[in-house]
């Protein structure tokens, strides 16, 4: 009984760890990427909106050179915006949904977020690989 209860305390304490390293903050995930083959606006915007809308954001690029797009899991959500030209893309922070500590440092977001962020910029990257090089 003694050995039934200390297991059940270490699996509380463990559970309790995992519970506030899910809702710890880290560094907010702000990449710039270059490329160093040549292409075009629009092909680096397909990259992106493709990339993007498999991943299942939801996308917005009316804008030339900026994409906007909003991911949601449950209740949290994220928006970004995403800058870009044939040379290079930018990922950055727009808005956000229980993601966000009302006491935390703007730069400092909730782990979803990077991984979602970080998945799409790897997913990207991968796709922009295979893009063969325009030719003038």
């Amino acid at each position: 009984m003694l050995m039934r209860a200390g297991l059940l305390v270490a699996l509380a304490a463990l559970a309790s760890l995992g519970l506030s390293a899910c809702s710890q903050n880290e560094q907010m995930f702000s990449p710039t990427n270059y490329v160093l083959q040549k292409m075009t606006r629009e092909q680096m915007r397909d990259a992106i909106v493709h990339t993007a809308i498999e991943q299942g954001w939801r996308v917005d690029d009316r804008t030339p050179g900026l994409v906007r797009a909003t991911f949601r899991e449950g209740e949290r959500e994220a928006e970004i915006e995403i800058q870009y030209n044939a040379e290079r893309y930018a990922i950055r922070y727009r808005n956000s949904e229980q993601l966000r500590d009302e006491d935390s440092d703007f730069d400092e977001i909730k782990a979803p977020y990077n991984m979602w962020v970080k998945t799409l910029d790897q997913g990207i990257k991968e796709r922009l690989e295979q893009i063969k090089p325009h030719q003038d």
